[in-house]
């Protein structure tokens, strides 16, 4: 038996790399591969919903895989220039959740979007439905806890509760943005007004508690919707505060007052700029449902800070 010391080894395990290149995998169509995935999903495959192929030949030879979150038209020129012909997307490719396309026939950027995928010979996939029925856990609930090293948290495999240390609502944006490379993130309402109020309560001897999440219920959605309706988004922070009305022992009507007292002068404390809450709180839509003259008098009380004094208001 021949010895070869460390130099000779490398050197005939390096000529044996060249010698014998890897072997070519067979080329796969879409059917093909499509059939790999209902046979991985860990669920059984059904054939309601939306899964299917939305545009595209299922006999086509597979040159690369893109998946996507959602099938735009930048995410499908992005699959053609990295060449790869199948795209799988969870959301749509023609805009609406059962990606019909009946009643865009005339419109031209689904002409232009459909002639762009044919020319490129891209075939969609439409993959929403079994992707959330992933088994032992919901595939897009695992997948957004991973990138964001939330795995360990995960209540239940197969809930959507997680369990995050203590932040604020500007910390968890940031953390989105840091962790999805976000170029853009959008946080709806006021991230610091809440620890604002806390923080100015406690100094009152209101020792609030803060919790990562909070299920309201008719006590703050219907005042809300009197004053403004159903809009897509509330013209003003909202800031919900739950007290105990359940337990013993209940707090009495002076204490509430106190703390609402104490709320109202952390909101107009000088260090919080409410100049542009007349122009946020849509004051039109206000007037419609309370009456021109209460709106007057509740604009005119919203819009003049109290004088903070040590006298009951």
């Amino acid at each position: 038996m021949t010895k070869l010391n460390r130099r000779q080894f490398a050197a005939a395990g390096a000529s044996l790399a060249v010698a014998a290149p890897a072997k070519a995998a067979p080329a796969l169509t879409v059917r093909q591969v499509l059939d790999r995935i209902r046979g991985q999903i860990g669920t059984e495959w059904f054939e309601r919903g939306v899964d299917r192929i939305i545009a595209g030949d299922p006999d086509t030879v597979v040159t690369g895989i893109a998946t996507t979150m959602m099938g735009t038209f930048d995410a499908m020129k992005a699959a053609a220039a990295a060449k790869c012909n199948l795209v799988i997307t969870h959301e749509p490719t023609f805009w609406s959740h059962q990606d019909t396309v009946t009643q865009l026939q005339d419109d031209p950027l689904y002409k232009v979007k459909l002639a762009y995928m044919k020319a490129h010979n891209l075939v969609s996939f439409h993959f929403h439905d079994h992707w959330h029925a992933k088994r032992p856990v919901d595939g897009i609930h695992q997948g957004m806890a991973d990138r964001m090293g939330w795995s360990r948290t995960l209540e239940n495999p197969y809930d959507r509760h997680i369990n995050l240390p203590p932040t604020t609502l500007g910390g968890l944006a940031r953390e989105f943005q840091k962790k999805l490379d976000n170029r853009t993130l959008r946080v709806i309402g006021d991230p610091d007004l809440a620890w604002h109020i806390a923080q100015s309560c406690i100094l009152d001897e209101f020792d609030l508690t803060m919790v990562n999440r909070m299920d309201v219920d008719h006590g703050l959605t219907v005042p809300m919707n009197l004053l403004f309706g159903s809009p897509k988004e509330w013209p003003c922070p909202v800031i919900p505060l739950a007290v105990n009305v359940v337990l013993y022992p209940p707090p009495t009507g002076h204490r509430c007052f106190m703390l609402g007292r104490a709320i109202r002068k952390a909101v107009f404390l000088p260090c919080r700029d409410l100049s542009s809450w007349p122009m946020i709180m849509r004051r039109s839509a206000i007037s419609q449902r309370i009456g021109p003259t209460r709106t007057v008098r509740w604009w005119q009380a919203i819009s003049t800070p109290p004088k903070v004094t040590s006298e009951p208001n």
